[in-house]
This record gives C-alpha cells, structure tokens and sequence, in this order.
C-alpha cells in the first residue's frame, strides 16, 4: 500500500499488478470490496456526472432526482410547481413554440394527450378510418375507472388553475388553428 498523497511510479504500479494477476479473491474478501465501494460511484459521485441539468437526444432540458438515479424532463416540474400538484400520465406539457429547451412557463401549456396530438398531427394527411380508430382507442383508455380522474377532487384553487390554463390553451389552438388557415389561402 502506498501513503496517501505519495504518488506511486508506474514500475510500482506494474508490479502490483502482476502480484495480484491471477490470484482469486474469496467471498469474503469480494463482499467487503463490494462494500467499501458502494454508493461512491453512482449518480452525483461518478466520475462521468456533469450535473444535474442536461439536454437529451431530443432536445428536452432533463433534471436528475435527489438519488441522481432518474432523470425528470424539466418542463413537466414548471408545470407542476404552477400548478402545485403532480401531473398525470394523460397529460402532455406543450411548448407553445416549439423550442424543446425553452421552460418558462409563459412558453408551456397543459393539454390532455388529444389536444396534443390535435397540435401536431392534425395537418397530417390520416385517413378518415385511422383517424376514428384512434379516438376510439383514446376513448377506451381514458374511460370509468382507467380515467386517472376518475373518483379525484381537487381544491377550487387547482380548479382555477386548471381552467386558467386550459383557456390558455384553447386559446393558443384557435390563433394557430387560424394561422394554418391563413397560410392555405
């Protein structure tokens, strides 16, 4: 073993290597190697960790949890310290324009999972078939009990909330409903 501090040449790194080359490890000696070094290398303490903010491939701003383990995109917690609440699995924060790594809040509005596909598939050329096969297959999903509403109350304050953002964001889709329109003629 070398003192700490001292740096060690790299004969004597060598040599130590070939002394432990080959050589087996008990079980005893595994678990407690094992042990020394657990949590020392994961998350924030990992040589790799750059932070608890990156961009992914896709250009969404990611925030690491408190374990460092799993990653949150960031504009899904604007939207929930705004709201004050958690948000379901249904429901899809969308950048207003469209820039994926730009979450302030002015810029996000929550939308149920067919009001966004409404925004970005709408004026894509689907058939009148699929297009039935798809709210029927969102319908079936979302009703009774597989609703993650369904048997909730909320306080009126999240009510307002709620409302508040749901005008914002009909009213967002009727000025680019009318843009679309617009650009056609």
């Amino acid at each position: 073993m070398s003192k700490k501090g001292v740096k060690q040449t790299e004969e004597h790194k060598r040599k130590r290597a070939e002394a432990l080359r080959g050589k087996l490890f008990s079980d005893e000696r595994k678990r407690k190697i094992s042990e020394s070094t657990k949590g020392k290398h994961s998350g924030c303490n990992h040589y790799m960790w750059k932070g608890e903010k990156f961009k992914d491939n896709d250009g969404y701003i990611q925030i690491y949890n408190t374990s460092g383990k799993s990653r949150i995109p960031e504009h899904r917690l604007v939207m929930e310290k705004y709201l004050g609440r958690s948000l379901n699995k249904n429901e899809l924060v969308h950048h207003i324009n469209e820039i994926r790594d730009d979450n302030r809040i002015e810029n996000l509005i929550l939308l149920s999972i067919k009001e966004h596909n409404n925004i970005h598939f709408k004026y894509k050329k689907w058939s009148e078939k699929r297009r039935l096969q798809y709210n029927n297959e969102t319908k079936f999903k979302m009703s009774g009990e597989k609703n993650p509403f369904f048997g909730k109350h909320h306080s009126e304050e999240t009510k307002n909330k709620i409302r508040e953002s749901l005008k914002k964001s009909r009213l967002l889709l009727t000025e680019i409903k009318n843009e679309k329109r617009k650009e056609k003629s």
